[in-house]
């Protein structure tokens, strides 16, 4: 059992909850072995994350942000309507297009993002706002 002092698994299964009710604004995922938990209406830090082995941080918080918006359009991971702004998700897109094209890791997620989140069908357009 992890041990968990200030009941975060606790806040971890409520997000789970509001997903599920197709709250707006959530969404989670494991990025870099660590659940992750996203909370767009929150006042104070929107992501919260749990290491199970309690031996590292992320770098940046708003890359545990990018990887989950990916993992999400990957289907690795699951978000509720209006969870992310676009204008996010464009700067992203924007970024790794930025790459040459010996990126191919880059040029594929900006390919990935633009079809799951910004094309006329985009089956994850109702996850932005």
């Amino acid at each position: 059992m992890i041990a968990d002092p200030i009941k975060l698994m606790d806040h971890h299964e409520r997000i789970r909850v509001k997903i599920d009710a197709r709250e707006p604004g959530y969404a989670q995922g494991v990025v870099d072995e660590m659940l992750v938990s996203y909370d767009a209406n929150a006042f104070h830090g929107p992501l919260y994350f749990l290491d199970p082995t309690g031996s590292r941080s992320p770098a940046r918080i708003s890359w545990l942000l990018e990887e989950l918006i990916v993992d999400v359009a990957r289907l690795e991971a699951i978000a509720s309507p209006a969870s992310f702004r676009r204008s996010r998700v464009e700067r992203m897109i924007d970024d790794r297009l930025s790459f040459s094209t010996l990126y191919i890791k880059m040029q594929r997620q900006a390919e990935l993002l633009t079809e799951f989140y910004m094309s006329k069908r985009a089956s994850g357009s109702e996850l932005l706002l």
